[in-house]
């Protein structure tokens, strides 16, 4: 069986319209089509420093504990989970108690299915913060051959990749040029997270 480390923002929850309805609510619309790179100021409109602020003001919020699932993002963890697999979820959202205490919520919340919940293990890093250290373990661990990290964010993935994990990189607006520009990291780019599932619980099967 597979062992799969799963990010959590765009990824399994909405983060995008969550903090888009956030800024709308103080009177900041936002483009619908969503950021077209990582820093986030141009679609603010804003400086870099003031995007952050606002990025580390709304994962401190009461709002970072409502999001909504990502689309198929249920039925793919718990399709693995009944294919036998282990998940677990690595975020790097913040690791203040109150971001922890709500992402954690959250999680439990919109995943739980009678009592139960497909994850073993949600881990929340510093904002922004590398995953170098927290996947080492994992590939230098007995389950290295064994391993699938799903992302968002290119560099994360490209991380895992470099470490010998099977990684996949979800297509978002934000992560368009670092596709183009990809030179074979061997990240494997995905349209929707519905994707993984198929894969590997049909190879789970296969063999």
């Amino acid at each position: 069986m597979t062992h799969f480390i799963f990010d959590a923002d765009d990824v399994l929850l909405n983060w995008q319209s969550a903090f888009a309805l956030y800024l709308g609510n103080r009177g900041i619309n936002l483009c619908i089509d969503g950021p077209a790179d990582w820093c986030l100021s141009n679609w603010i409109g804003c400086t870099p420093v003031a995007a952050k602020s606002w990025v580390t003001r709304f994962n401190a919020s009461p709002a970072f504990g409502h999001m909504a699932l990502m689309p198929e993002a249920y039925e793919t963890l718990w399709a693995l989970h009944d294919a036998g697999h282990t998940i677990e979820i690595l975020t790097a959202c913040g690791d203040a108690c109150a971001t922890r205490q709500a992402r954690q919520a959250n999680l439990d919340r919109v995943f739980q299915r009678d009592g139960a919940l497909p994850y073993s293990r949600v881990t929340c890093l510093p904002l922004g913060e590398s995953k170098f250290n927290a996947l080492m373990p994992h590939a230098m661990g007995p389950q290295r051959g064994s391993l699938v990290f799903v992302e968002d964010n290119f560099s994360h993935a490209k991380t895992g990749s470099v470490l010998g994990i099977e990684s996949y990189c979800l297509r978002r607006s934000h992560n368009r040029a670092e596709e183009a520009a990809d030179g074979g990291s061997g990240v494997i780019w995905i349209d929707d997270i519905g994707e993984v599932a198929t894969r590997h619980v049909m190879r789970g099967v296969a063999e």
